[in-house]
């Protein structure tokens, strides 16, 4: 048994599916529900980049709102950003502790966080791939996905989980290195290290040895230090963002992770 969502262009349903077919021999079983994603937005028919409210799945049907950026423009749209740096005056502080990590912080419309707990609900709600934006300060654009992305609990310490097939400048990508790593602030070290990297590099991040750190609070002139790799280009900004997996807009349709939670009709 699982969950997909459902939209009559309209409004979106849970529907409790199984062995393929909807349960109630047709009938909609599901409740109307919020949008749980940006990709809920667009199914909704809007097409417009900007700032969004989304309620992230929860098996108590408890979901909370969150305010998101919503990227429209890029392949197609549909894109839940969960973190943007870039130079600003005043720069946001990314040197936070972990409560704050995992509540998330900032402006969706200029310099923030999502929340480590939002990621979480999210990744483990539906099958996600994530998406690396870097502006150069040369100019231009680059980017990396990966196909798949987990984040897990709290109680796991949101350890990240990368998989699956990679596309984009892929040689220069850094991100992989943080695979299986769990997330680390100045207040609490998990990096399995020696010293904590948040307090060395500033911010907070899944942070390693070899590292990709874009939350790092350190801008140098125009430039962003996201890597202590010297062979990645200085960049101005970077964007991470997410989008389910299996989008099929014409059916209009996303299937869920199974939940194990059959006595649940949705958010509320």
């Amino acid at each position: 048994m699982y969950w997909v969502v459902v939209s009559n262009g309209d409004v979106l349903y849970w529907v409790v599916v199984s062995n393929g077919d909807v349960l109630g021999d047709g009938e909609w079983l599901g409740i109307l529900v919020r949008q749980a994603d940006c990709a809920d937005i667009l199914m909704r028919g809007n097409t417009t980049s900007g700032m969004y409210d989304i309620y992230p799945f929860t098996c108590k049907c408890d979901a909370k709102k969150v305010w998101v950026w919503c990227d429209m423009d890029t392949d197609g749209g549909g894109w839940t950003v969960f973190l943007t740096r870039q130079k600003q005056f005043p720069q946001l502080n990314f040197n936070r502790t972990w409560v704050e990590y995992k509540r998330g912080f900032g402006d969706p419309y200029r310099e923030y966080w999502i929340g480590n707990e939002v990621l979480h609900l999210l990744t483990h709600a539906r099958s996600y791939t994530v998406r690396m934006n870097r502006e150069q300060v040369s100019g231009g654009l680059s980017y990396t996905t990966w196909e798949s992305m987990l984040v897990d609990d709290e109680t796991n310490r949101y350890r990240l989980l990368l998989s699956g097939k990679k596309e984009g400048e892929t040689h220069n990508d850094h991100f992989i290195h943080n695979n299986h790593r769990y997330f680390t602030t100045y207040d609490r070290d998990n990096d399995g290290t020696s010293s904590n990297n948040a307090v060395k590099f500033g911010g907070g991040w899944w942070y390693n040895n070899v590292c990709l750190y874009p939350t790092a609070n350190n801008f140098t002139g125009p430039s962003l230090k996201i890597s202590s790799y010297s062979n990645l280009p200085p960049v101005s900004g970077v964007r991470f963002m997410l989008r389910p997996k299996i989008c099929d807009s014409s059916s209009k349709t996303i299937h869920l992770r199974d939940k194990l939670c059959s006595t649940c009709t949705g958010g509320k």
